[in-house]
């Protein structure tokens, strides 16, 4: 694997395991509005988006925009408060951070998550590591599309030879691949390997001990 200067990573499903208090806040928005509950695998499967399209998927089919609005109102303002109760980084990923830093790297962080709880978690779990901290607003477009990346290489005047996008799942890949970076695919996120298989993957790993033996040299 060649040299980086910089390494994105999304957040949900690769630095962070977010599972559970997603799961919990979008449960919560069902059962208020009186609809069906959703499986932890469900929401798991409705993830990589951001929060208004987990919501879309999670509630029943055919309701008005109007309808959708309010329930994410719901989920958001739930989720503002317990976005940190269960939600911790992945073994060995604080660690990682640290030692690749320590080689010379910069990082950065490129989420669909609301920016509010893209810095909230990591000034929790990550407080100085990363250089850079994107989110979603109002005035950023989802990944894939690519101007987050690009956001982040002109914050950092990185080239895009000189980055590499980490990320678990289809979205992570194609913003990767959009921006024209390289990207590694991680197997203890959102997706499982059947799911990815399909994608040209030049790198993917296992473990957080293969991600570091593929950064640090």
């Amino acid at each position: 694997m060649k040299d980086y200067k910089l390494l994105i990573f999304d957040m949900d499903g690769t630095i962070l395991d977010t599972l559970t208090d997603l799961s919990n806040s979008v449960n919560y928005m069902l059962k208020t509005l009186g609809y069906p509950l959703r499986t932890t695998s469900e929401i798991r499967s409705f993830l990589g988006d951001g929060v208004y399209a987990l919501v879309e998927r999670a509630l029943p089919n055919g309701l008005s925009r109007e309808e959708v609005d309010a329930a994410y109102e719901i989920m958001r303002d739930y989720y503002e408060i317990h976005c940190a109760d269960e939600t911790a980084p992945y073994e060995g990923i604080v660690e990682l951070l640290h030692s690749v830093k320590k080689f010379g790297y910069k990082l950065a962080v490129v989420s669909n998550k609301d920016d509010y709880a893209v810095v909230d978690l990591c000034k929790k779990h990550f407080d100085g590591v990363f250089d850079v901290i994107i989110g979603m607003n109002p005035n950023r477009m989802k990944k894939p599309h690519p101007q987050t990346v690009y956001e982040t290489l002109d914050t950092l005047n990185v080239e895009k030879r000189d980055a590499v996008y980490i990320g678990d799942t289809e979205v992570d890949f194609n913003t990767g691949n959009n921006a024209g970076l390289d990207v590694i695919i991680v197997s203890w996120g959102f997706r499982d390997y059947e799911q990815m298989k399909n994608y040209n993957m030049k790198y993917y790993v296992n473990t957080v001990e293969e991600l570091r033996k593929l950064l640090v040299k």
